[in-house]
């Protein structure tokens, strides 16, 4: 459903650093969640301080990688009747060029896959996008960086193909974290008003759902050296949906305001939780709702005990897009749980698991999301390594009662410089 088209967009980001530049000794598991600008922006990047990649000269160095796997997918396009599924072939490849040190570096990544799968429809799929961020240190403990993106997303049913530029100005020491960070993010689906009607799938993305955010956010964490430690995060967004049918009648267009607080426990240097509340409000200019808000609890417990293991739990609830013809925007409520052990200095397991309540406000359905997934990598000699993913998920109209699931195994080769 909606959650594959982040995963698949944020995978632009992070790829090279997770798969590509593994010789970097701060890689870690991959990013979830575009719509999670912080993350975004704090994803690793390869390191030039670091070993690996061709050393163009003192300043500049390229990584780059391919790989190559197959598997099955037993419904590709998420269809709750018709499933077209089965085994597929996949190859990924990509390249990163890193000028400059770690305090003031810019990076250049690219990369792009290429699928083909024993099913009817589309059997030959494809993504690919380029990033260049900049990230400098202003001073000891500040940090400015700035970029954009471009991708192209031609795996999923609802195509689509997104633009976006960035920046975030933070300040970090033992007593204080805080940024302020902006994004506008263009986001356009391939298919035009009038394509084909029955997909058999949850979405009914076309053209007018193209929209426009513009975001700005800002927040603190104070006396971090303590037990307990006050944050807070403030912000605002802009949506303009860019190709609206006929706004008289329905319109997404809307401002949207947030507001973050609570404390962190901290119970020792690898245990703390967060421990607050949310509010999220959006005024729009739809004619049958001007205005929707909503206040929950937010959450997250982080622990990481090792080196070698880590395991985070959160909780939250954000305003986020709508995917049904008839709502005006989404009300999404997340639990999300991931683990992260690496046994040995070869092997590294990552698992995942959530819960997603996804609301389409302004219809009258109201969605369940179940999903779990899993991947393991084994290293082999310098630069390669075995891999091995599993994804599961199942959706599930509660009015209708019309579920649509899908299991995901691909096992395969990456080679590295």
């Amino acid at each position: 459903m909606a959650r594959s088209f982040t995963v698949a967009t944020v995978a632009l980001v992070t790829y090279l650093v997770l798969v590509i530049a593994t010789s970097s000794a701060q890689a870690q598991r991959r990013v979830l969640g575009l719509d999670d600008v912080q993350r975004l922006m704090t994803a690793v990047r390869p390191d030039a301080d670091t070993e690996g990649g061709i050393v163009i000269n003192e300043n500049l160095r390229v990584y780059g990688g391919l790989a190559i796997g197959g598997g099955h997918d037993s419904n590709i396009d998420d269809r709750t009747e018709k499933v077209d599924g089965g085994a597929y072939g996949r190859v990924d490849a990509g390249v990163a060029f890193v000028r400059g040190p770690a305090t003031n570096q810019t990076v250049l990544l690219a990369r792009g896959s290429y699928s083909r799968h024993d099913i009817q429809f589309r059997p030959y799929r494809y993504d690919g996008g380029i990033l260049l961020d900049h990230h400098v240190a202003l001073a000891q403990d500040i940090v400015l960086t700035l970029g954009g993106f471009y991708y192209r997303d031609e795996i999923n049913l609802d195509s689509f193909q997104s633009l976006a530029g960035y920046f975030q100005l933070k300040r970090s020491n033992e007593q204080t974290q805080a940024f302020l960070r902006g994004r506008v993010y263009h986001q356009h689906y391939l298919l035009g008003v009038g394509g084909p009607a029955m997909n058999f799938t949850f979405t009914d993305l076309d053209d007018s759902f193209d929209y426009v955010r513009t975001e700005q956010s800002a927040g603190i964490l104070v006396m971090r050296a303590r037990r307990l430690a006050p944050y807070g995060e403030v912000g605002y967004a802009n949506m303009n949906y860019t190709n609206e049918i006929n706004p008289q009648v329905l319109s997404r267009d809307g401002n949207d305001i947030w507001v973050v607080a609570g404390v962190r426990v901290t119970f020792s240097n690898a245990l703390h939780l967060d421990l607050g509340g949310r509010f999220n409000n959006r005024w729009t200019d739809d004619p049958r709702i001007d205005r929707y808000s909503r206040g929950f609890f937010d959450g997250k417990l982080v622990w990481t005990p090792s080196d070698r293991f880590s395991l985070e739990l959160a909780i939250d609830r954000k305003i986020v897009e709508p995917f049904e013809a008839n709502a005006v925007l989404a009300d999404r409520t997340s639990y999300h749980g991931t683990v992260t052990v690496d046994p040995n200095e070869k092997l590294t397991i990552s698992t995942e698991a959530g819960y997603n309540r996804l609301l389409q406000v302004g219809s009258t359905s109201d969605y369940d999301e179940f999903y779990v997934g899993a991947e393991s990598t084994y290293k082999l000699a310098r630069g390669s390594a075995l891999y091995s993913t599993l994804t599961a998920t199942r959706s599930r109209n509660r009015v209708s009662s019309e579920t649509d699931q899908r299991l995901r195994i691909e096992a395969g080769i990456k080679v590295t410089f």
